[in-house]
C-alpha cells in the first residue's frame, strides 16, 4: 500500500489511461478523485475504485476551463483534505494538414492538453506547496520526442508543449519537495486509438515488440512517478512505447504513406 491515505486527482479518468491509473493508484491505497466530461464513464470508474476498498469522487470538468479546475480543486480538498498527487491526463484527439487545419480544432487540441496541465497543476501545487509534498505527471506522447504521423500536427503540438511545461514547472517546484514528471505513450490500447486506427494489428507493426501497449504498461510507470520513494526523479520524461523510439518506427510509416500518395 505504498500511496495509503495519499489523495490523487487524474483528469480523463473515465476510460483508457487515467481510468487505468485511478485503478493502479487505488490498488496502491489513494484515494482518488475522477475528473472527465464523461459523468457516466467517470461514475463507473469511481465504483470500480470502491470495490477495491479506497474513496472516490467526480466531477465533471472540461479541464481547458480554469473555472472548472478550480472547482474540481476545492471538491477535491473539500472532501479529502488535501492533494498529493495530480495526473494531467485529459485530451482529445485533432487531425488535419498544416494548411487545411481550422483555428478551431487547432484551438481547442491545445487548450485541452496544455493550457489543461497548466491550469490543473497550478492549483493542484498550490495545496502541494500547503504540504511540502506531491507529485505532478504530465501525459505527454512519443509524438513529442519524434514527430506526428501525418495530419497529427496540433495534438503533437500540444504533446511537445508539455514538456516544456514540464521541465518549467520542475524548477519551480523543486524546493517545495514536489516532482514533476511526463510520460510518453507509444500506440496504446485506448478509446482514443481506436477510434482512429479501428485495426489495430497495423499499428502494432510499428513497435518493436510486436504488440501495442496495455492501460497497465502506462499505468505502471505513473505508479511509479507517484511514489514517495520516487523523490529524487524529477523533470524527467519516459517513453512507454515498446522501443517504438528507439525503431524511428512513426518515421518509417510517414514516409511509406507520402510515398504511396505520389
Amino acid at each position: 500500500m505504498e500511496l495509503k491515505d495519499q489523495v490523487a486527482v487524474i483528469t480523463g479518468a473515465a476510460s483508457g489511461l487515467g481510468r487505468a491509473i485511478a485503478l493502479r493508484y487505488a490498488q496502491a491505497g489513494a484515494n482518488i478523485a475522477i475528473a472527465d466530461l464523461n459523468d457516466t464513464g467517470a461514475e463507473e470508474t469511481a465504483e470500480q475504485v470502491r470495490k477495491i476498498g479506497t474513496r472516490a469522487l467526480t466531477k465533471v470538468t472540461d479541464v481547458a476551463e480554469y473555472e472548472q479546475v478550480e472547482a474540481l480543486m476545492a471538491q477535491t480538498v473539500k472532501t479529502f483534505g488535501r492533494i498529493d498527487i495530480l495526473v494531467s491526463n485529459a485530451g482529445i484527439g485533432g487531425f488535419g494538414h498544416l494548411v487545411d487545419l481550422s483555428r478551431e480544432v487547432f484551438e481547442r487540441v491545445v487548450r485541452v492538453h496544455l493550457f489543461g496541465a497548466f491550469y490543473c497543476s497550478q492549483l493542484a501545487a498550490r495545496e502541494m506547496i500547503k504540504r511540502k509534498y506531491g507529485r505532478i505527471i504530465l501525459m505527454s506522447s512519443i509524438t513529442a520526442v519524434q514527430g506526428p504521423i501525418g495530419t497529427n500536427l496540433p495534438y503533437g503540438a500540444a504533446k511537445t508543449g508539455l514538456l516544456g511545461l514540464m521541465r518549467g514547472m520542475t524548477l519551480d517546484l523543486a524546493e517545495h519537495n514536489i516532482t514533476v514528471n511526463a510520460i510518453a505513450p507509444g500506440p496504446t490500447d485506448t478509446p482514443m486509438l481506436r477510434a482512429g486506427s479501428p485495426d489495430l494489428s497495423l499499428r502494432s507493426h510499428h513497435v518493436p515488440m510486436g504488440r501495442i501497449g496495455n492501460p497497465s504498461d502506462i499505468a505502471n510507470a505513473a505508479w511509479f512517478f507517484a511514489l514517495p520513494s520516487s523523490g529524487y526523479v524529477t523533470g524527467t520524461v519516459l517513453p512507454v512505447d515498446g522501443g517504438a523510439l528507439a525503431g524511428g518506427c512513426y518515421m518509417v510509416e510517414y514516409h511509406r504513406n507520402r510515398s504511396q500518395a505520389k
